[in-house]
């Protein structure tokens, strides 16, 4: 679990995002789901015969702490590590529906907290981001071969507003995400 610390002139909040999980989407005999920085990889098995398909990736943030500040966009950055035998491609979704980090106690989300003003979005290289209030496909490509891990740079950016309010001490601001790669069938 990564924390990151958002700290702004006038607004103390902590923010916490947690990469919770990437996937290997179909059927997988391995594990299939994953902590930040831990590779997940396994076997593919379609209509009920194993593929000789095989997916790795693990997700990890560059720098856990945030400064930010109000009126301003904050990017921060990240790494996917993929190792795939076939064409591929990753898609990000966040548990909330709205992309939007909300108010967070030891025990989850606050019944009716307060959260941030703009969804997060994420984007790799030059890609277009994906917004977390509809996630979506984050970037696709070839096969890695015997290369071992392609590195993806990830950028997380959540513009801060003056109306993002400062949470109780204890609290933070949360929202998870989970990256999924996949075979791109054709």
């Amino acid at each position: 679990m990564h924390k990151l610390h958002q700290i702004a002139p006038g607004i103390a909040a902590l923010v916490l995002v947690t990469l919770v999980s990437f996937a290997l989407l179909l059927v997988a005999d391995g594990q299939t789901e994953g902590a930040p920085g831990n590779a997940v990889g396994g076997d593919i098995y379609l209509n009920g015969e194993k593929s000789d398909s095989s997916f790795t990736i693990s997700v990890s943030l560059d720098n856990p702490i945030w400064m930010i500040q109000p009126g301003t966009t904050a990017h921060e950055t990240g790494l996917i590590k993929l190792e795939a035998s076939d064409a591929w491609q990753i898609s990000v979704s966040a548990d909330r529906a709205d992309g939007k980090m909300a108010q967070h106690d030891s025990t989850g989300y606050v019944e009716n907290g307060k959260k941030l003003e703009n969804s997060l979005s994420v984007k790799t290289g030059d890609n277009a981001p994906v917004d977390l209030a509809t996630g979506g496909l984050l970037i696709s490509g070839p096969a890695t071969g015997n290369n071992g891990n392609q590195e993806i740079p990830l950028t997380f950016i959540q513009p801060v507003t003056w109306s993002d309010a400062a949470l109780p001490s204890g609290q933070v601001y949360s929202l998870d995400i989970t990256f999924v790669a996949s075979p791109v069938l054709t």
